[in-house]
């Protein structure tokens, strides 16, 4: 992708995805959709606990092997991610894809 700069027009033409944050807020939302474009996976607008970002983060810095995050059991074993995905609660399932390795 190239460089993604704000520019003034940028700024007005996006002024409704303004969350309160001023222009910092529309331009995290214009190079998040450029990105979702790009790369074609869909934004995700779903919010997670401070529990499931925790337990990611031990997951991510190794310092947990196996975590449960919004209803899905995701495990390493050694470096390895094991590829099937546990659906545990699937009433917690509200996401339109699967995080993949």
């Amino acid at each position: 992708m190239p460089e993604f700069t704000p520019t003034p027009f940028m700024l007005e033409k996006f002024a409704d995805k303004d969350r309160g944050g001023g222009p910092w807020s529309i331009y995290a939302w214009c190079l998040r959709e450029a990105i979702s474009k790009q790369s074609g996976i869909p934004v995700l607008d779903e919010k997670l606990s401070l529990q499931d970002k925790m337990a990611f983060m031990g997951l991510m810095n190794g310092w947990s092997d196996r975590v449960e995050i919004n209803g899905q059991l995701f495990e390493y074993k050694g470096d390895k991610p094991v590829q099937d995905v546990t659906i545990s609660k699937m009433s917690q399932i509200r996401r339109k894809s699967t995080v993949t390795y």
